[in-house]
């Protein structure tokens, strides 16, 4: 409740069987937050701006959500589920920006399944799994964190795409994951390999790997 009275005078408190709900009356805050952190369950999302707000700022938000909406499976491990991807986007983003490994992993539940008595229509989820475990094979800078590649999997489905071309950089970011133009492992870009510039945009013809060793290798 004090949390609630610095924003608003004006809010009232329902007690649930498994929750505490809180309504809160005023136009200008109902705005900000639907501008700001959508609308709806599927609505779900994180503006940029968060993530330049100060480190405690940011920890109180990831803090919030895993007492409402998250569980602890183990210890330094914390998940949440939504049916919004933009959110698990978001979500991942600000969880590495705060030091976290994060994993986004999609389900497709069955359509239908009882809650408290209701029969629920449910939707494909994500769950955005959250750990301080230094033991997991990633490497990390100040800017980025590298992960492998779980797996690729074809979906079946012909797409015209688009190539931007810009002098020295051809990196691109795609759901929050930066990507390069990989023309140097093609035959288009004669094979060149980590030797052409586009393929060694990130790795530097392998220096990173060879740096910091390689705790994802096999």
């Amino acid at each position: 409740r004090s949390i609630v009275e610095k924003v608003t005078s004006s809010y009232s408190v329902e007690r649930c069987r498994t929750a505490i709900k809180f309504r809160f009356c005023g136009q200008v805050l109902c705005n900000w937050l639907t501008d700001n952190f959508g609308k709806y369950a599927g609505g779900k999302y994180i503006m940029p701006w968060v993530y330049t707000l100060p480190e405690e700022y940011r920890q109180a938000i990831l803090d919030g959500l895993f007492d409402s909406d998250g569980y602890r499976p183990k210890e330094n491990e914390w998940r949440v589920t939504t049916i919004s991807k933009k959110l698990a986007e978001g979500l991942r983003i600000l969880g590495e920006v705060q030091g976290y490994s994060t994993t986004v992993f999609r389900t497709v539940p069955c359509e239908y399944r009882m809650i408290e008595g209701r029969k629920v229509t449910q939707k494909p989820c994500y769950m955005v799994a959250f750990s301080r475990n230094a033991s997991r094979p990633h490497l990390t800078d100040a800017a980025h964190a590298w992960y492998r590649v779980r797996s690729a999997e074809p979906t079946g489905e012909i797409k015209t795409v688009y190539n931007l071309t810009v002098e020295d950089d051809n990196s691109y970011v795609a759901d929050g994951i930066v990507v390069h133009n990989c023309q140097n492992l093609s035959i288009a870009g004669k094979r060149a390999g980590l030797d052409g510039k586009q393929s060694s945009l990130f790795f530097g013809r392998g220096a990173a790997a060879d740096h910091h060793g390689d705790p994802c290798a096999e």
